[in-house]
């Protein structure tokens, strides 16, 4: 899971959805348009819910890989969390064709593992 800061705020939601969303914050920020998204989410009580985010240009986020403790609720649905990264990309795709291309790229983060120092 990862915890999207945004705003004021933040949201716990899957990791793919959360690197998508990054993506996608880059191609609208580049384009200098604007979108929302809809992804499900990891409410505090465990629970799933939604969450709608409006992507700009002057967006700020920073996605983190939190641990999570307890086991998100049984409600979290990996087929939905599937069907918003397809979403989010699709939007990529259909801003990326607007204009001259855009090359977003595909990292893959699996792998890592953060030292922080015995923090």
């Amino acid at each position: 899971m990862k915890r999207i800061y945004y705003s004021n705020g933040s949201v716990l939601t899957g990791d793919y959805i959360a690197d998508a969303i990054l993506d996608l914050a880059q191609v609208v920020a580049t384009r200098g348009a604007s979108t929302s998204i809809d992804i499900p989410v990891v409410l505090p009580d465990g629970q799933t819910g939604h969450a709608q985010l409006l992507l700009s240009p002057t967006s700020a986020m920073l996605s983190v890989t939190e641990p999570v403790v307890a086991h998100p609720s049984r409600s979290w649905d990996e087929d939905r969390a599937q069907d918003a990264v397809r979403g989010v990309r699709a939007s990529i795709r259909s801003l990326s064709r607007q204009g001259r291309p855009i090359t977003v790229r595909e990292l893959d983060y699996s792998a890592y593992q953060p030292d922080f120092g015995g923090l």
